[in-house]
């Protein structure tokens, strides 16, 4: 594609951008290909040589004629299954579960030879659920890999704008440089992929965070004591600056630490740190 920004210009077109010339050229027949690249140039900070304006402009009749691509597109998208009543089923399967579980192309196979055990019984064909059958499933359904947004299903959006309000209000009484944000990372195993085949874009829910624990090395999670020591090391290296310290609402991060100084801890509110920290 061609950027749009200004001052920023390309030298590929995309089939749509050819299109679009062949129209252009099309409804200005007096154009040269001169003013053609002036044309992209302005409208798409687009250069390109004459030779491939020449070469566009060659093959005019397949880019207006869009309605028969259409047709054919249409086509071959309805290309009618094979076992219709099997595709149904699996795929009212996926649209049930595919907000709450990530689901994967193995799944998708499995439930569809499961499936054709169930309906056709009697079906001596062997019919083979590969690959290329996933592809044409998908295809057929609008299904394709999105991934999903961490814990944003989770959060109420209303009552975090609500929020948000007096989390603005804490954090403009101190200058900005004086304003931190912490956060931490561990080896969560039981978590699920961040990626899961689906019809539209999802969102996603508070997730399995136990942690896989090492005896050989006690500093690779997030404990109350390490947080304990590392806040009161903070405090010491500010000597006298007062400072925000941001922090989100883990069990391993104790409220009730005294006799800080030169630090205020700020607790973000459950379950919206996917929305709102930094």
């Amino acid at each position: 594609m061609a950027s749009h920004l200004k001052g920023v210009a390309k030298s590929t077109m995309s089939e749509q951008i050819r299109k679009e010339l062949c129209e252009y050229k099309r409804d200005n027949p007096a154009s040269t290909q001169k003013d053609l690249q002036r044309w992209l140039e302005g409208k798409f900070q687009l250069k390109v040589s004459q030779g491939t304006i020449s070469n566009t402009l060659k093959r005019s009749n397949d880019y207006l004629s869009a309605e028969i691509e259409k047709g054919r597109a249409e086509i071959k998208r309805h290309k009618p299954a094979k076992y219709p009543d099997m595709e149904k089923v699996v795929y009212e399967w996926f649209l049930q579960h595919q907000e709450r579980v990530n689901i994967t192309g193995e799944l998708i196979l499995q439930k569809a030879r499961d499936t054709m055990k169930l309906l056709y019984p009697h079906d001596d064909s062997d019919f083979n659920f590969s690959t290329g059958w996933l592809g044409k499933f998908k295809h057929r359904h609008g299904i394709k890999s999105f991934r999903r947004f961490v814990e944003s299903g989770s959060v109420d959006v209303q009552d975090m704008e609500q929020k948000l309000v007096s989390i603005r209000e804490k954090i403009d009484q101190f200058p900005m440089k004086d304003v931190f944000n912490m956060d931490e990372t561990g080896l969560f195993y039981r978590l699920q992929v961040d990626h899961s085949l689906a019809t539209k874009q999802l969102e996603g829910r508070k997730q399995d965070k136990e942690r896989l624990t090492y005896r050989a090395n006690k500093k690779a999670w997030m404990t109350s004591v390490l947080f304990d020591e590392y806040v009161r090391s903070f405090d010491q290296m500010m000597h006298g600056r007062r400072v925000l310290l941001v922090v989100d609402n883990c069990p391993a991060h104790p409220r009730n630490i005294e006799g800080l100084r030169n630090v205020e801890l700020f607790f973000l509110p459950p379950n919206m740190t996917s929305k709102i920290q930094p």
